[in-house]
Order: C-alpha cells, then structure tokens, then sequence
C-alpha cells in the first residue's frame, strides 16, 4: 500500500477511569484522538461496572478497560481491512485497464501479426520484455514523429520539448539555435 496503516498497540490506549453516574460506577476510557473518526462524536466509551462499591469497582476496572480496548482494536482492523480491501480492487481495475491498453495498442501496430503475448505470471519473460521493448520503441516512435508532424516550429512547448529530446545529444543543434 502507498501509506500504510497503523494500528495503534494497547499501551498507547489512555488509561481507565472509573465514573461514577447516579450512584452507579462506570469503567470509561477515552477514545485516542487518531481513532476518533472510527467512533463519531462520542469521545469516551463506558461500561457498567454493575456495582456502587468502589473496592469491587476498582478490582473490575482493566476487566471492562480490556474489553473497551478489544472494542478499539476490532474497529481498527475492521477498517484496515476495508481499506486494504478496497485499495485491492482499485489496483486490480488499473491492472486490467493497463493490459488492456497494452494489448490494444499492440494490435494497432500489428505487433506480431496481432499475436500478442498474454500478459499473466504463466507468459515466460523473456516474451514480456520483447513485447515490452517493442512497444516502448514504438510509442517513442510515435511521439517523435507526431511532435515533428503536427507542431507549429515557433510553439513555445514545442521547443521545450525539442529541447527535452535533444538534451542529451550535444552534436545535435535544434532549428533555433539552443542546444
């Protein structure tokens, strides 16, 4: 993946808190501020601790923190998976839509008497980089000639371009003077 995702570990959860709400005691934490667009606008979670006495809440305190930070720790992979999940179909669709170009454009030049090569783990690679090599060529090829056929001479992006393609042979002069 481009950027890749990281979940946050347990010791970098905030640590529990008891609160107290009517008489009834509470195990809250809060929600770590990278994690909050997994849980909306609720900033805290709570869970019932089912007792008003503070030495058996203290006791079941990280019992119910452990299950609020289960509650972080599934949401996170849920979302990294859909994430991963859909960044995996995207790649597959430009996969697909580049072979198809390759081969489109390799039937336009007729390569190989229109044979082409499948392009799959299964075609050996020394095919691939013929077909590869051949393409390239041909696409310079193409953009040379088209550059030199269809553009005005005294286009400004014209001689930039002119400018590109020559700029690595120093015995070539361009039509207007820069080399």
């Amino acid at each position: 993946m481009a950027d890749e995702l990281k979940m946050l570990q347990r010791d970098q959860y905030p640590e529990p808190r008891l609160f107290d709400r009517d008489g009834n005691l509470y195990a809250e934490v809060s929600v770590p501020t990278s994690l909050w667009h997994l849980f909306g606008t609720n900033a805290k979670r709570r869970l019932a601790l089912k007792t008003n006495n503070i030495n058996i809440a203290q006791r079941r305190l990280w019992q119910k923190a452990n299950q609020i930070y289960d509650e972080f720790d599934r949401r996170q992979l849920e979302y990294i998976h859909e994430y991963q999940n859909e960044f995996e179909k995207k790649r597959l669709r430009i996969d697909e839509a580049c072979a198809n170009r390759v081969i489109r454009f390799g039937k336009a030049i007729n390569y190989n008497k229109g044979n082409i090569p499948e392009l799959s783990a299964k075609t050996p690679m020394n095919e691939l980089i013929k077909l590869r090599n051949l393409l390239e060529f041909k696409k310079e090829d193409m953009r040379n000639q088209n550059v030199r056929q269809y553009s005005d001479p005294s286009d400004p992006e014209k001689m930039a371009m002119d400018i590109r393609n020559h700029q690595n042979n120093p015995n070539e002069r361009l039509d207007h003077g820069f080399t």
